[in-house]
């Protein structure tokens, strides 16, 4: 029996087969499978956890400073410890709003964005991280929405802090003063890609093993083309990388 199965069925009891799914129905470890403790300042370390397959963030605190975080927002040295334990290359690019004298916006920052989105498909998954104007901050996952891609449009908005389906959180976006793309360009070491491919492999499997056992899969947890990074995708900037984290995250 499925999660699905057991939400819409009126089954009051089972056996160890259906025991996990049951507890999922009723958020038994919180509304976000991947951010269970429901903390609420990990917006980043959960974009990154999900994009890295990993289980829960959690996990991927602890595989690289080998205990939990606190509920507090990432500095900038956390989050380029996360970002460089990936063992990948990153590139970004960012998308500001253009404000008219009469302080109305003339071109929000995500319609710059999807301006210039062509090629996006091949940069996926990736995050990106977002200031509003009222200064706070958030960060999600992008992920194909569709097979074919055209457009933005066709990019899915996920965030998964507080959501194990991933929230839609294209309509947040849309409102954001500031975005900054942030995407996987190579490896490091492509010494180590056999290795990092193996680890995300491991770590897929285990999951799928997980969801199997419980009676269903995680929605929005494919493996989506990591093996054949990298990719020939266009250099935009020799830029460091930008502040992403801070006390404005949510």
């Amino acid at each position: 029996m499925s999660f699905a199965d057991i939400i819409q069925s009126s089954e009051e009891s089972g056996d160890l087969e259906t025991f996990g799914v049951a507890l999922q129905s009723i958020n038994f470890w919180g509304p976000s499978e991947m951010n269970p403790r429901n903390m609420q300042e990990n917006c980043v370390s959960v974009a990154i956890a999900h994009m890295e397959f990993y289980e829960t963030v959690h996990d991927l605190w602890n595989a690289v400073y080998q205990k939990d975080l606190v509920d507090k927002a990432l500095d900038f040295d956390q989050m380029l410890d996360l970002l460089k334990h990936t063992g990948m290359k990153y590139e970004w690019k960012k998308y500001s709003s253009q404000i008219r004298q009469d302080g109305t916006i003339e071109m929000s920052a995500y319609d710059n964005f999807a301006r210039d989105a062509q090629g996006l498909d091949q940069k996926l998954p990736s995050l990106i991280a977002f200031m509003r104007f009222d200064a706070t901050g958030h960060a999600v996952n992008l992920e194909r929405a569709t097979p074919d891609y055209q457009s933005l449009a066709d990019v899915a908005f996920k965030d998964y802090q507080h959501d194990s389906m991933g929230a839609d959180a294209r309509a947040d976006a849309q409102q954001a003063e500031s975005i900054i793309l942030l995407w996987k360009s190579g490896f490091v070491d492509t010494s180590q890609s056999q290795k990092l491919n193996r680890e995300w492999t491991r770590r897929i499997i285990l999951e799928s093993h997980r969801m199997s056992e419980h009676g269903g899969r995680k929605p929005g947890r494919e493996f989506d083309g990591y093996s054949e990074i990298p990719r020939p995708i266009p250099h935009f900037s020799d830029n460091p990388l930008p502040k992403m984290g801070g006390s404005n995250q949510q």
